[in-house]
């Protein structure tokens, strides 16, 4: 990633660089390529231009957009409760949990102290530590 689409004043762009971090490649899994060449007719096209171009006029699309069209796909669905945002913080848990905190901010591309306090959810129950505490046993 190279940039991130912003909106100013009604007008909708792609400003050159990230909002806080430098660029940063990314591995996708490969379900996501399949489902975004499908998306794409099979042809990505320049890598340079908007991964998903806006329908009507093949400019980029920013939040407001997509946010329409995600509650318009997932109307009736029965999980109309997730949100895009939901599914970042659900590639975040994933890979902390299976990787550490280091994969995670690398792959959202956040520092681990924003990753921890805006993206993992936090299990609820602590980790069976007993075996641990049996040492405290008089």
């Amino acid at each position: 990633m190279t940039g991130t689409v912003i909106r100013d004043s009604g007008r909708v762009y792609r400003q050159e660089h990230l909002k806080h971090a430098q660029d940063l490649a990314v591995w996708l899994p490969e379900f996501l390529i399949e489902a975004l060449r499908r998306h794409a007719g099979g042809d990505w096209g320049s890598l340079s231009g908007p991964v998903l171009p806006h329908p009507a006029h093949g400019g980029y699309r920013d939040r407001v957009n997509i946010a329409g069209q995600w509650d318009r796909a997932l109307k009736g669905s029965g999980i109309e409760w997730v949100r895009p945002h939901a599914l970042r913080k659900t590639v975040a848990t994933l890979l902390v949990r299976e990787s550490g905190v280091s994969a995670g901010a690398a792959q959202l591309g956040n520092t681990e102290a924003i990753l921890a306090k805006h993206y993992v959810a936090h299990d609820p129950v602590a980790p069976d530590s007993t075996a641990i505490l049996e040492v405290l046993s008089p």
